[in-house]
């Protein structure tokens, strides 16, 4: 049995992204109140995708890598693709952080 068996998040982690790149659609992004270990509550942006029960929690930094692509009004995300990755990240409890793939600029 594993922890996330047991204990099943409705947020995209490093550890589902596993060694590979994976590309979704964005159907939309909304604000989620989270709580965190302290009990404390805060509203963060959350990425939703076609096809995806799990969400994606957007950090500033993966937040400016999707607008990097898209522009900055989420609104105009829907229907979008974007690539995650699992990124080496202190900060997380797996030492991996889901990140958005910024893409290679054309030569």
């Amino acid at each position: 049995m594993k922890m996330t068996d047991v204990y099943p998040s409705k947020w995209i982690k490093a550890d589902d992204l596993g060694e590979d790149d994976v590309q979704l659609k964005i159907a939309g992004v909304e604000m989620e109140e989270l709580t965190n270990e302290n009990g404390k509550k805060d509203n963060k942006p959350a990425c939703s995708f076609v096809g995806q029960s799990k969400k994606l929690i957007l950090s500033k930094t993966n937040w400016t890598r999707i607008a990097q692509q898209h522009g900055d009004d989420s609104d105009m995300w829907i229907g979008k693709t974007i690539t995650l990755y699992a990124e080496p990240e202190a900060k997380s409890d797996s030492g991996y952080a889901a990140r958005v793939k910024v893409p290679k600029p054309k030569a």
